[in-house]
């Protein structure tokens, strides 16, 4: 059997205990509610800072003359066939363009 002062003292106790419980089952959804937010302002911050310099595209300056050295470079680098493909086939046999004036 319960004492009257046992009985009492829980009665007591009660909205204590029932805040508590509040508390231990509302505060996942806060901290989760938090942590979005602490995410959410976190991407704004990065959306907002600049680029580290090694992620960022590197730019080569070069002079007419570098670029020109760089152009027969690469049409020494191509293939015989494409060099021939590249050029326009002129008149005569096999694309030739040597015209004999000697008569």
């Amino acid at each position: 059997m319960v004492r009257p002062v046992d009985m009492q003292d829980n009665y007591s106790k009660a909205p204590l205990a029932g805040r508590q419980q509040h508390i231990q089952q509302v505060s996942p959804e806060i901290a989760q509610r938090q942590a979005a937010l602490q995410q959410a302002r976190q991407h704004q911050l990065d959306q907002t800072r600049a680029l580290p310099a090694d992620n960022r595209d590197e730019v080569e300056l070069q002079t007419d003359d570098q670029r020109q050295q760089e152009q027969r470079r690469r049409r020494r680098r191509q293939p015989v066939s494409d060099q021939e493909d590249a050029t326009p086939p002129g008149p005569g046999p096999a694309g030739s363009s040597h015209i004999d004036l000697t008569a």
